[in-house]
């Protein structure tokens, strides 16, 4: 507890929250509009699934997490198997009638891993929890800080299988849009 002459200040950068199932998004001190705090960004049960396998009700929750803030990219995991890849964005509000913007931290769900294609096709491990995630930068690529370089997300399963994923973006003047996230 801080000396009561010191005041804490909250952090002037978005705090993300992770819950069993909900992900929140706190914004700084700065996104506040007329004395009022900013929107708080909620996603409930991103890593749900219809057809999961009853053993990995016992494991649902989200307590895996790994980030790459050259390209603002935090990627969530649950042992059942899933992982799900979040882009931290900027949106502007502006209050009714009124012609000032604050910008506003959100953030997007690219992508759920493995993709919906590789578990169709079997090519996921069974009745095995994933135990880790982690990322890296691509060998060879160390020394470069520009949008162009690529990652390596690993993901690892109890039965020692690993699926590996590259993530990158499009350089700025390539591609600007939704989809500029690359996997």
């Amino acid at each position: 507890m801080p000396p009561k002459d010191q005041t804490t200040v909250p952090p002037d950068c978005p705090i993300l929250v992770i819950s069993a199932h909900d992900l929140f998004l706190l914004q700084p001190q700065s996104c506040r509009i007329n004395d009022i705090d900013g929107p708080v960004i909620a996603m409930h049960d991103p890593l749900s699934q219809i057809k999961a396998p009853d053993w990995s009700k016992y494991y649902d929750r989200m307590n895996l997490l790994a980030q790459i803030p050259e390209i603002g990219v935090i990627i969530v995991g649950s042992p059942k198997g899933r992982a799900a890849i979040f882009t931290l964005t900027q949106v502007s509000l502006s209050k009714r009638g009124s012609t000032k913007h604050k910008k506003v931290f959100a953030f997007r769900l690219d992508h759920i891993l493995p993709f919906a294609c590789q578990e169709r096709a079997g090519l996921l491990p069974r009745k095995a929890l994933l135990a880790g995630i982690a990322v890296g930068p691509i060998q060879g690529a160390l020394g470069t800080m520009d949008l162009s370089r690529r990652w390596r997300l690993l993901l690892s399963f109890t039965d020692h299988s690993v699926l590996s994923y590259e993530i990158g973006k499009y350089r700025e003047e390539e591609y600007q849009g939704v989809e500029a996230l690359v996997i």
